[in-house]
């Protein structure tokens, strides 16, 4: 089975990722876009990578990384042993820039050594 060995949020202004803290440490509102980071590797040898993005909430729980619309009422529900943060609009150049910045990412300058 594939592992989870880190992940990065983007927020309007800063990132945070996995080496930094814990998924309750981070901030819980003004997510923009998550990307998940895994032990597989793709066709280029750098990490397989699962991008979450365009959601009013997202949520993890140390093995399920998730966004979706659904209120949190829902969600809890749903999703039991999951913590919870909020996404938030902006304007699309905006999102547009902060997308490339995590398509460009593969972790290399923090999450391991190539």
């Amino acid at each position: 089975m594939t592992k989870i060995i880190g992940w990065k949020i983007w927020y309007s202004n800063n990132t945070f990722d996995s080496t930094q803290g814990n998924w309750k440490e981070c901030s819980d509102e003004d997510i923009q876009f998550i990307m998940v980071y895994y032990d597989k590797k793709d066709e280029q040898n750098k990490p397989y990578r699962f991008a979450v993005h365009g959601f009013d909430w997202y949520f993890y729980d140390e093995q399920i990384f998730g966004g979706n619309n659904d209120t949190l009422e829902e969600n809890k529900i749903r999703y039991p042993n999951c913590y919870f943060k909020r996404g938030k609009w902006i304007d699309v150049d905006t999102f547009d820039k902060i997308s490339k910045d995590a398509f460009d990412d593969y972790g290399e300058k923090w999450l391991y050594i190539f």
